[in-house]
């Protein structure tokens, strides 16, 4: 009867620190995902800004019209290169 009584008391403090060791994992995954988001808005307002550059310098050579078409053309090249990128990446 002790034996069992010990074993259940173990079982217990490990589960104890299992919970323990999650909540601390948990709270990092959280922290994780919150900074890798304000990283993706980070990057998305650069590829805007950027994007508004690209514009502005073509604008002068090509035209307003020209300069649109343009800088949407390179943002797709690069959307698509990144999606097909990922595709072959996660087969």
């Amino acid at each position: 009867m002790e034996e069992i009584t010990k074993y259940i008391l173990t079982l217990l403090e490990t589960i104890e620190l299992e919970l323990d060791l999650l909540r601390v994992k948990t709270g990092q995954l959280g922290r994780g995902i919150v900074a890798f988001l304000i990283g993706c808005l980070f990057l998305f307002v650069g590829v805007l800004v950027l994007t508004g550059a690209v514009y502005l310098v073509l604008s002068e050579i090509v035209g307003r019209l020209g300069a649109a078409l343009l800088a949407a053309g390179i943002l797709l090249l690069c959307g698509g290169g990144f999606l097909w990128t990922a595709r072959k990446t996660l087969k």
